[in-house]
């Protein structure tokens, strides 16, 4: 940090507001790399002494892990700074043939 970072109160307070946006989607990867590498483990112990039962609820826990990682995917492919914004589409109707099958 600059020596001069605090003269600026409100300024200050804007970057670590940023930081700390940008920090939250860090620690949130960090937690599902953790309970990845948790879960792997746990299929490792499971396949290794035999334990079907257990084997069973960590791949429960992997497919709701993978689960709410692809939602956490989709919260960062969609967080730009234009990405809450309204869009407009418009399709307009082609003179027919094959290509106009393709939205039938």
């Amino acid at each position: 940090m600059r020596e001069d970072f605090w003269n600026d109160n409100q300024e200050a307070q804007t970057i670590l507001k940023n930081i700390s946006t940008l920090q939250e989607p860090v620690d949130k990867f960090h937690q599902f790399w953790q309970e990845a590498n948790y879960l792997n483990d746990m299929l490792d112990m499971a396949e290794n002494e035999n334990e079907p039962e257990l084997l069973a609820d960590t791949v429960r826990e992997l497919e709701t892990l993978l689960k709410e990682f692809r939602e956490f995917e989709m919260e960062i492919l969609f967080s730009g700074p234009h990405d809450a914004q309204d869009a407009i589409v418009a399709m307009h109707a082609g003179a027919g043939g094959t290509e106009a099958q393709d939205w039938v």
